[in-house]
C-alpha cells in the first residue's frame, strides 16, 4: 500500500458506525492536518485497537488523535525492541491512543501483549486470537513508529499508545 496524505477523520467516522452502539469519547486534534499514512493499514490499527478496548475493556472507549513534538523519555519506551525503532527527538509524531476503562492487563504482561497469539490473563475467558495488537505492533513499525500499552495510572483500564513519525 502506497503512503498518502490521509484524513483521519473519516476513518475515524467510518470505525464509529462500525463499532455503533458502543459509547466513545473522541477527542481529535482540531487543526489535525492530513498526514502522510498507508490509509488502509491506519484503519486497521485503530480497528484492532478500538476492537481490543471494546472486546477486553468497558466502556466508554476513549481516542485521542494529535499531533506531538514533545515526546517524553517515558513515551518513547518500546514494547517490542525487535520491531519498532526508538523514537529520535525533534520530530513531530502522530499519536493514536485508545484507552478503556476495564481491568487492565497485570504488569509482568504488558511487554509480551504485542507478540502473536500472546493475550493477558483476564482475556482468557473472552474469545479472540491474540493477535490484534500484534497487528497494530506490526503496521506501527511500517509507519516507522513505536507503540506502548500501559494500565492507567487510577488503576482501571489499559492505555495503548501509537506514535507515528511524520515526515514532512
Amino acid at each position: 500500500e502506497a503512503v498518502r496524505l490521509t484524513n483521519l477523520r473519516p476513518i475515524i467516522n467510518e470505525i464509529l458506525v462500525q463499532f455503533a452502539p458502543t459509547p466513545f469519547i473522541i477527542h481529535i486534534q482540531d487543526d489535525l492536518p492530513s498526514v502522510p499514512l498507508r490509509p488502509l493499514s491506519i484503519k486497521r490499527l485503530i480497528v484492532n485497537l478500538v476492537n481490543n478496548a471494546c472486546r477486553y475493556g468497558q466502556p466508554p472507549i476513549h481516542i485521542e488523535i494529535g499531533i506531538d513534538d514533545d515526546l517524553q523519555p517515558t513515551e518513547q519506551v518500546v514494547t517490542d525492541e525487535t520491531l519498532t525503532p526508538e523514537i529520535t527527538s525533534r520530530q513531530k509524531y502522530l499519536t493514536i491512543k485508545v484507552s478503556d476503562e476495564g481491568q487492565g492487563v497485570a504488569e509482568d504482561q504488558l511487554d509480551r501483549i504485542m507478540q502473536p497469539f500472546e493475550r493477558g490473563e483476564t482475556a482468557r475467558t473472552t474469545q479472540g486470537s491474540g493477535l490484534g495488537l500484534a497487528i497494530v505492533s506490526r503496521i506501527t513499525h511500517l509507519h516507522n513508529g513505536s507503540v506502548i500499552a500501559r494500565n492507567q495510572p487510577n488503576g482501571g483500564g489499559l492505555v495503548v499508545v501509537v506514535n507515528i513519525p511524520i515526515i514532512e
